[in-house]
């Protein structure tokens, strides 16, 4: 029981570590609370932008979105190609609402708050998580993966995309419709 404990503490910090926030003014935040950000279109891959405001007392003001970016294909060297699109922006503001943070200090140990600060949600089709916030898999990659058998259910082997630059296009995996009677 104490080794679980101990690896829980570990995932929990090492996870933790990333949301910092710090403003040139010396005046640091660590991130207590976020929320998913959810989004009716389902089939769409890509991300948000807020911009915010932190407060003395660790909530936040003035959020506005941003960007919004939708992931299309891969390029030529495996990068993620992005087009500006409109789906994110409302579900990633509205899961900004829900930012929690430390109460801001500065330095000195005085209560200070934070302007212009951004946070990035991303909207994953597949449930795969990437060191890359801007990373994502797309369905040729997933498709890749199935036609090959490399697929063994582990995010480990979905990390290591393939380079689907060159792949043929395969044939559709929507099953087809038995002859059927039509309806009369």
């Amino acid at each position: 029981m104490k080794h679980l404990f101990t690896i829980a503490l570990f995932v929990f910090s090492v996870f933790t570590q990333s949301d910092i926030y710090q403003n040139e003014l010396g005046c640091k935040t660590k991130l207590l609370q976020t929320m998913k950000a959810t989004s009716s279109y389902s089939s769409r891959q890509g991300y948000g932008v807020v911009n915010f405001d932190i407060n003395k007392d660790g909530t936040v003001s003035n959020i506005q979105a941003i960007d919004s970016q939708c992931a299309i294909s891969r390029n030529e060297d495996g990068s993620i190609l992005f087009k500006k699109c409109p789906f994110f922006k409302k579900s990633s503001y509205a899961a900004a609402r829900y930012l929690k943070f430390t109460p801001p200090k500065n330095e000195e140990g005085e209560s200070c708050s934070m302007n212009n600060q951004e946070r990035i949600f991303t909207h994953h089709k597949y449930n795969v998580r990437f060191k890359n916030k801007k990373e994502f898999l797309l369905d040729e990659d997933f498709h890749n993966f199935v036609d090959r058998s490399e697929f063994n259910g582990s995010q480990e082997s979905l990390t290591n995309i393939p380079d689907t630059a060159n792949s043929q296009p395969r044939p559709s995996l929507i099953p087809t419709q038995p002859n059927l009677p039509p309806n009369n």
